[in-house]
């Protein structure tokens, strides 16, 4: 009975977690990009660009995946490659590049 009734706490605790992921957050301090259990945050004066990236896969069929990737000014590397249309992977980077513009200045 005990081990029942964790068993349900603990696969709604996954539930949840699992719920919020991957998640991606843009206010005034700057963009907050979170994957279940690890965030990543960068302020807005930290971002240098943002960069479409674009892989083509051949197997079985050929599709091509397009991701978002953030380049800060000491040189990290932030892939954002949750499920996004293709379109609107160019339309957050032109937003995205447009905020951090705005907030630089």
């Amino acid at each position: 009975m005990v081990c029942g009734i964790g068993l349900v706490f603990t696969v709604l605790a996954l539930l949840q977690l699992a719920r919020d992921c991957p998640r991606l957050e843009l206010n005034d301090e700057g963009i907050l990009y979170s994957r279940c259990l690890q965030a990543t945050r960068i302020a807005w004066s930290e971002l240098d660009r943002a960069e479409i990236q674009r892989h083509s896969v051949a197997r079985p069929i050929e599709t091509v995946l397009d991701s978002l990737m953030l380049v800060t000014t000491d040189g990290r590397k932030v892939v954002i490659s949750a499920p996004i249309a293709p379109a609107q992977v160019a339309q957050l980077r032109e937003t995205i590049t447009r905020v951090a513009a705005r907030a630089r200045s």
